[in-house]
């Protein structure tokens, strides 16, 4: 599953790098840089490619808070360490992030490490602190606070995302044959 997740990890960040460049060439055709036929026709094809990368991680992560709302058990677990960094991306992102390491004792009785990142999720814990998970029994570092799963809320944001990258495309597609 590890493998999923990193496949499904590189995809996002590609599609937020498609994303980026196509919102590139949306500026420089609003703005009155003129494009050719050819660079319209390439910034629309980046455009329902990122489009399409973005709704394919909008439905992966629906699916995933889909399938622990139905299959997740909860449980206390300790938190051993939060980690917290400032990120700052030269397009423009900057935010803090916070790592919580985890740890619990699943179903089966065994000892399971996990963790999970948001700093939002994070806001007001300590390590040694107790608070409640949901996890994946199947797959159970799989784990998110019990409560909410934030992963709906950024599915949305990505949907967004795509509807707007595939409304430039079509734009850039019709500038190129009108």
């Amino acid at each position: 599953m590890a493998t999923h997740n990193a496949r499904r990890r590189v995809a996002s960040f590609a599609g937020c790098g498609l994303s980026f460049l196509a919102v590139l060439a949306l500026i420089a055709v609003a703005g009155g840089i003129t494009l050719g036929t050819g660079g319209l026709l390439a910034a629309a094809a980046v455009s329902a490619v990122a489009a399409a990368l973005g709704a394919a991680d909008a439905a992966g992560r629906l699916a995933a808070a889909r399938h622990l709302r139905r299959h997740g058990l909860t449980a206390e677990a300790t938190i051993v360490s939060l980690t917290e960094r400032y990120v700052s991306v030269p397009s423009g992102f900057q935010s803090w992030v916070t790592t919580v390491r985890l740890s619990f004792t699943d179903v089966r009785g065994q000892l399971v490490n996990a963790g999970y990142t948001g700093h939002a999720l994070a806001k007001g814990k300590k390590a040694g602190q107790t608070v409640r998970i949901t996890y994946d029994p199947a797959q159970p570092d799989s784990v998110v606070p019990a409560g909410d799963d934030p992963r709906v809320f950024d599915a949305f944001l990505l949907a967004l995302g795509s509807a707007v990258m595939l409304g430039s495309g079509v734009y850039c597609a019709v500038r190129a044959f009108g």
